[in-house]
């Protein structure tokens, strides 16, 4: 009796164990780095030892990152029925059917209204940027993914919001260079994405 309780208790912990890691592998945590574009103001007005400014940082940082994980989610929802024919993408959260669409759009409402909470603490520069760069992907994912060129346009001016992000989260005026720099890097990166398809 009592290893039948112990087993039935582990089986049920194994399964909420389960289920949070398909919640976390729906929010792409290992797509974050794309986010360190934010820390470059930071890095290039020469603050990188002040701690307010640090701070400021690594808050508009964790906003994109929650905005990011939304628009993640918003395309698998998007893409549900697509992806349950890709070979690789059939795996996903969604596309197996581990996480059900409702539950998803529960998660997406959260990251979005959490992002736009915790970047308001900041200023409302940033929020207006958090708020942007939904738009810019919301587009991206009913309009412009299949757009030859503006896809890639979408998703440099995804990269150039971050930088603007961080630029506005400690009140530092980007550069002409740092614009360019970030968008033909991005042009580069877009276009890689699009012959992987």
């Amino acid at each position: 009796m009592e290893n039948s309780v112990i087993e039935n208790s582990l089986e049920e912990s194994r399964e909420k164990e389960n289920i949070i890691g398909q919640y976390i592998k729906l929010m792409r945590p290992h797509q974050y780095i794309k986010n360190l574009f934010v820390v470059a103001a930071l890095i290039f007005s020469n603050n990188i030892g002040n701690l307010d400014l640090i701070y400021k940082t690594i808050i508009a940082f964790i906003s994109f990152c929650l905005i990011s994980s939304a628009v993640y989610v918003l395309n698998d929802i998007v893409d549900i029925e697509k992806d349950k024919l890709h070979p690789k993408k059939c795996k996903r959260p969604l596309a197996s059917g581990k996480i059900k669409i409702k539950n998803a759009i529960v998660l997406l409402i959260g990251l979005v209204a959490v992002a736009l909470v915790l970047s308001s603490k900041i200023n409302l520069k940033l929020t207006a940027i958090i708020f942007i760069y939904l738009i810019n992907n919301l587009l991206y994912s009913f309009k412009i993914k299949n757009v030859v060129l503006l896809d890639v346009f979408s998703i440099a001016i995804g990269f150039i919001l971050r930088v603007c992000a961080g630029s506005v989260a400690i009140g530092v005026e980007l550069s002409s260079w740092i614009i360019l720099c970030t968008f033909f890097l991005s042009l580069y990166l877009g276009l890689g994405k699009r012959k992987k398809k």
